[in-house]
């Protein structure tokens, strides 16, 4: 069964699936996976763009300042923890999240 948003990439699309064949989630828990999934592709494609751009850009007076998408790395690497954190896919700060019975 599907449950990845169409508008992730493929991978995190597969990651998503994966999850959801292996732990039981709700709705309303896959909508709150599918948001720290969307967090992670903006953070994939900032990456992107940082490793074509740097880190440091120009201002108009040649002085070198951090990548503005610095802080949008920042935001979204928030944004995927806290989102796992609310999941309990954290395992170190909170209870393993409950698997789907084995299969037989």
């Amino acid at each position: 069964m599907k449950k990845a948003a169409d508008f992730l990439k493929k991978p995190t699309r597969v990651w998503v699936n994966e999850l959801t064949r292996e732990y039981l989630f709700e709705e309303r828990h896959i909508r709150v996976l599918n948001l720290a999934a969307g967090a992670w592709d903006r953070l994939d494609d900032i990456r992107e763009i940082l490793g074509r751009e740097g880190y440091q850009v120009t201002d108009r007076f040649g002085i070198a300042k951090p990548h503005p998408l610095l802080a949008e790395e920042r935001a979204q690497k928030r944004t995927f923890a806290a989102l796992l954190r609310e999941l309990g896919l954290d395992l170190e700060k909170a209870g393993e999240p409950p698997r789907l019975p084995p299969r037989r």
